[in-house]
C-alpha cells in the first residue's frame, strides 16, 4: 500500500530517527519500492504504531519519496544507522501514474535532446 497521508505520530522526522540510531532503538529499517519511489518505514523502540514513516519537516503529513535507492543509502550512512534493512516492492500498479512517468521522462529527454542540439548549432555558428 502506498501511503498517500499519514496521521500525526506515524512520521519520523531525518534528526528523530538520526538520534534514535545513535541510541540504538532503532530495530530495523523497511524501504517500500514502489511506482512512485522508495518509502522508508522504521521501526523505533516499543513505540506504537511500530513502523514509522520519514517525512521531511515541511511535509510531515506525507513521507519522504525517495527517485534513487543509492541516495537512499547514502542518507542511512550518514544518519550512523547500522541495523536491518530489508527492501520490499509493493506490487500496486497504477497504469495512470506509469503513463504518467513515462511522459515526463520523456518530455525531460526531448528538452535534453532540442538544448544539446542548440548548443552544436551554436558552437558551429561561431
Amino acid at each position: 500500500m502506498t501511503p498517500q497521508e499519514i496521521k500525526p505520530g506515524e512520521n519520523i522526522l531525518e534528526a528523530e530517527l538520526e538520534v534514535a540510531a545513535e541510541q540504538g532503538t532503532v530495530s530495523d529499517i523497511e524501504i517500500n519500492e514502489t511506482a512512485e519511489g522508495y518509502y522508508v518505514v522504521a521501526k523505533v523502540g516499543n513505540r506504537k504504531p511500530a513502523g514509522r514513516y520519514l517525512s521531511t519537516r515541511r511535509e510531515p503529513e506525507t513521507p519522504r519519496v525517495f527517485h534513487h535507492l543509492e541516495r537512499l543509502y547514502s542518507l542511512l550512512r550518514e544518519i550512523g544507522f547500522h541495523g536491518d534493512i530489508s527492501l520490499r516492492r509493493v506490487s500496486q500498479y497504477d497504469p495512470k501514474l506509469a503513463a504518467k512517468l513515462k511522459a515526463a521522462t520523456g518530455d525531460r529527454r526531448i528538452k535534453k535532446v532540442a538544448k544539446k542540439k542548440a548548443k552544436k548549432k551554436s558552437a558551429s555558428n561561431r
